[in-house]
């Protein structure tokens, strides 16, 4: 007998009861199955069957003696669940069902008599007569399952409601209904979820990059600041730091330098609107640490020359005027 039968749980034939001189026929009680909670015994005398309610027996009871079999029932109310595969217009899956049935015997009599040791079969076979469901179920892909959730549940209600289930001796109640995902449905909604949570990472990672990018682009759009962020993460010594910077100095004054000889060369010094001598001079203090005479306030610049001397200088012999007559004579004419 199947752990899982029922009602009747199980079937035992029984052999002749002992008989005894001026006792009578008695059966051993031993000899009887286990009576749980929630079962009875059902004997099968001369060819009907009888129910015993719980209690301890002698073995020398009527029903006990002359029974050839007995039966152990369980009364109590179970949940029988049953599941149906419902084809579905994806050819690689089909939906599977599962309903089920509050189930409880009112008659032990007749459910020994029939012997029903498993209705699931009987359940499951009247759900397969329901064509409506079938079809329903026949016109939805995989995808659609929670349509067909909601349908199936609404299709079995109905159908139930119409033509309940009937099994002799017994009543039995829809109970509940759970359509399944199907496998192969399972399987992508779980790549599609893992190719979704990857897709929203990268475009973390892409957005904490870019930020990043943008943050060292500000900090290294200037030489000082990427040169001592270089320092602060030990990637350049503080000597190499020192040392780039002077070099960096060192050039920007040698190009100056060689940009004024280049222009004094040329005899262009004069032409360019700028304060070359003070330019010049500057240059020449940065290279020799000193200060020049025109710096240090010996020389005018060369932007504010004295400009008498070069009057003087450039009256020439032939300047058509004559000195003062005064100047002449060393004094006033009498």
């Amino acid at each position: 007998m199947p752990d899982n039968a029922y009602p009747v749980m199980q079937e035992m034939i029984l052999s002749r009861p002992t008989q005894k001189f001026l006792r009578g026929s008695r059966r051993e009680p031993a000899e009887l199955p286990v009576q749980n909670p929630g079962t009875v015994l059902v004997f099968e005398v001369n060819g009907s069957y009888r129910a015993l309610g719980r209690q301890r027996l002698s073995g020398r009871e009527s029903t006990v003696v002359e029974a050839l079999s007995v039966s152990v029932v369980n009364t109590r109310p179970t949940i029988v669940e049953v599941y149906l595969k419902a084809p579905s217009a994806s050819a690689a899956d089909d939906f599977v069902i599962k309903v089920g049935f509050r189930c409880q015997v009112n008659s032990p009599e007749v459910v020994a008599e029939y012997g029903l040791r498993n209705i699931t079969d009987i359940l499951k076979q009247h759900l397969a007569r329901d064509g409506a469901l079938l079809a329903k179920c026949a016109a939805k892909h995989t995808q659609d399952i929670a349509d067909v959730r909601i349908e199936a549940k609404a299709q079995i209600l109905a159908y139930c409601k119409v033509r309940p289930p009937s099994i002799v001796g017994m009543r039995i109640d829809l109970n509940s209904v759970e359509v399944f995902t199907p496998r192969g449905e399972i399987v992508h909604e779980k790549e599609m979820l893992r190719a979704r949570r990857e897709h929203a990472i990268g475009q973390l990672r892409r957005m904490n990059e870019s930020d990043a990018v943008d943050y060292l682009t500000g900090m290294l759009a200037s030489s000082d600041v990427a040169r001592a962020l270089a320092v602060s993460r030990g990637e350049l010594s503080s000597a190499d730091a020192a040392q780039q910077i002077a070099d960096r100095e060192s050039g920007h004054l040698a190009g100056m330098t060689d940009l004024i000889k280049v222009m004094a060369a040329s005899d262009r010094m004069d032409r360019v609107p700028l304060d070359i001598q003070r330019l010049y001079d500057s240059a020449m203090a940065a290279l020799t640490g000193e200060k020049s005479l025109t710096s240090a306030g010996s020389l005018p610049a060369s932007g504010a020359v004295d400009e008498q001397p070069r009057r003087l200088a450039g009256q020439d012999d032939d300047e058509r005027f004559l000195v003062d007559e005064d100047d002449l004579t060393g004094g006033d004419i009498a």
